[in-house]
């Protein structure tokens, strides 16, 4: 979040998102005439979406299908996937969209449009609810931002940038999908000046008020000493760009900056623009040197080659800040700074701005429940696309007096409840998300939880101990159908948000599930055994060990899984039995990864199609 951006700030901002979702609602109407007839509205010229195989892609250009109807006319909407089985970076699949772009549109074409690319691939390891839909189509119910639909993503990208697509010239501007950039622009930005210096430009980016600690994970602009202060937007040159400097290295390089209120700031990095001629000098170089080997990143790799002391440096002199790949991977910035230090590099610093990362399961349930700012500036629904206006039932008593912040923790989005009886106890601190689910049955939700596609209800097969059931605190809960041997099941995920889903080893004894090592869950939990659990060959990791049983439907899957935690949490916290699931001993267990390679997303779409048909009765 930008440091510099005070309470009055805030709602400034608030203001000018509220206008900016407004215009994009307008492009959207005003594209489409009484008659029918599509309209040409200033907007991106070309759309892209990248995915990390082909799978994923095909994955994508389904979901995207309703869009194409809905963008304006002549919008090129395009999924392109990596190679499979490689892994080329931001900077990299860059390139190889442009690359795609230009065999697909002809070099005329492309260098004449606006290009948005939105970096989207990836199997979302640290917010594994979309793994199987991809992060890009994850909810941000934004009030009144779709007509009769909840927002997406997506929607947030292809409006957020509106105004820079405006300003700039035909170029690319590159985003990626789990980050949200709010902002404040005055009145009849840009000016004269303003204009002139984005339209004379090679490269532009956006600078964020930062403080240190934030500068430490991200790039950091190092701006003239004269640059314009007290203004809430202005174009300015730049002396250095730094990748996940030390503290000391922001100090001794001259990016920290004494703000009004006397705290330490930086501008960090966020989404940038390239022209034409720069990314023709990048695909001459792509087309001698791919297929890539290794990442490309362009934060890493591109970014840092800009900037005043860059084009004024010795050719050996590439270092700025901490080094931000591995020692074993290849640091392509020689090669790069070669190409890219003569172009001009200018920053649009917004004063009045704030950068939001959405991409891991804390993260997520922090920002829709627990950060103010976030919530307010984009205007988010508490209750969005249900069939109960209170589906809440708070357990405590409310000691501050305010409704208002009693609304505050909680979210909930397209869900079902069967009845009012099915309303959620909740204490009025604890945080949780519900979102595309069915409720059947009273449920009390702990704090920091997250229910994802699942249909919770009484099953003829599942013996209770009471009548309301009370989840486990700190978890995922997260339904996927799959599609093995042509038939349809259910797998439901249950993780606890703390889990260290990438960390991979060699032994089992070093990957932990719910605080426990996975040795530990096979000798506490019967049901798992160490031959089905464990894959071949592979380095173990929670992404790849089989923990999770199969489900005729989702409320079958919902319980086998939510008793083998149940077993596991009475093993090992002495939490108490809530249900009881007769299993057969030869129970199939799915690892994530297999979840996300049997994913059926025909039916995935068609269950959320009829859950939304039936809170809209």
């Amino acid at each position: 979040m930008g440091a510099g951006a005070g309470e009055d700030a805030t709602v400034r901002i608030q203001r000018y998102m509220d206008q900016l979702f407004r215009e994009y609602r307008t492009v959207l109407t005003q594209c489409r005439g009484a008659d029918g007839e599509k309209k040409a509205v200033v907007f991106w010229d070309v759309v892209v979406l990248t995915t990390f195989d082909e799978r994923q892609r095909r994955s994508f250009l389904q979901q995207l299908q309703p869009y194409r109807d809905r963008l304006p006319p002549g919008t090129v909407l395009e999924v392109i996937s990596d190679p499979d089985g490689t892994k080329l970076g931001n900077g990299g699949s860059t390139l190889h969209v442009l690359q795609h772009l230009h065999y697909l549109l002809g070099e005329q074409k492309l260098h004449s449009s606006r290009v948005l690319i939105i970096h989207s691939g990836g199997s979302s390891q640290r917010l594994p609810s979309y793994s199987a839909q991809g992060k890009i189509f994850s909810p941000v119910p934004v009030r009144g931002l779709v007509a009769g639909n909840v927002a997406v993503m997506l929607d947030i990208k292809l409006s957020l940038y509106l105004p820079f697509c405006r300003v700039m010239p035909a170029g690319v501007l590159v985003t990626c999908a789990d980050d949200i950039e709010t902002y404040n622009l005055p009145p009849h930005w840009p000016s004269q000046q303003d204009a002139a210096r984005l339209h004379s430009c090679d490269v532009v980016a956006l600078a964020h008020p930062s403080d240190l600690l934030t500068g430490e994970g991200h790039g950091v602009y190092v701006l003239q000493p004269a640059h314009r202060q007290g203004v809430v937007v202005s174009v300015e040159s730049v002396l250095e760009v730094l990748q996940k400097p030390s503290q000391e290295a922001m100090r001794c390089k001259g990016a920290v900056i004494t703000a009004d209120d006397g705290s330490e700031m930086v501008y960090s990095d966020s989404i940038f623009w390239m022209s034409e001629r720069v990314y023709k000098s990048l695909l001459s170089w792509y087309s001698l040197n791919s297929p890539l080997k290794q990442e490309l990143d362009a934060y890493a790799h591109f970014l840092p080659c800009f900037g005043d002391r860059m084009q004024a440096s010795a050719p050996a002199d590439k270092s700025n800040g901490k080094l931000s790949v591995d020692a074993e991977k290849r640091d392509f910035r020689s090669e790069m700074s070669d190409i890219l230090k003569k172009f001009s590099f200018n920053v649009i610093v917004l004063n009045e701005s704030r950068f939001y990362h959405l991409g891991s399961m804390k993260e997520y349930i922090d920002h829709f429940t627990n950060i103010q700012n976030f919530r307010s500036e984009l205007n988010i629904s508490d209750n969005e696309h249900t069939n109960l206006t209170r589906p809440w039932m708070l357990t405590d008593v409310d000691t501050t007096g305010s409704s208002e912040q009693s609304q505050l923790n909680r979210i909930i989005i397209g869900t079902f409840f069967k009845n009012e009886s099915c309303r959620i106890k909740i204490t009025r601190e604890d945080h949780a998300v519900v979102e595309w689910s069915n409720i059947g049955m009273p449920l009390t939700m702990p704090n920091n939880v997250i229910v994802s596609n699942c249909e919770i209800d009484t099953c003829p097969e599942v013996q209770f101990t009471s009548s309301s059931l009370k989840l486990f605190e700190n978890c995922l809960y997260h339904t996927v159908p799959i599609k093995e041997s042509g038939a349809r099941f259910y797998v439901t995920i249950i993780l606890n948000i703390t889990d260290n889903i990438k960390h991979s080893c060699a032994d089992i004894s070093g990957i932990k599930y719910f605080g426990e090592s996975l040795a530990n869950v096979l000798l506490s939990c019967v049901h798992y055994r160490n031959g089905e659990i464990v894959p071949d060959d592979k380095k173990l990791s929670l992404w790849n060990v089989r923990l999770f049983p199969r489900g005729s439907t989702p409320v079958d899957s919902f319980w086998r899984s939510f008793y083998l935690v149940n077993c596991l949490l009475h093993a090992t916290e002495k939490q108490p039995m809530q249900v009881s699931v007769t299993l057969n001993s030869k129970e199939k267990l799915y690892s994530l990864e297999e979840v996300l390679q049997l994913k059926n997303l025909d039916a995935l779409l068609a269950d959320r199609e009829d859950l939304m048909t039936k809170i809209r009765q």
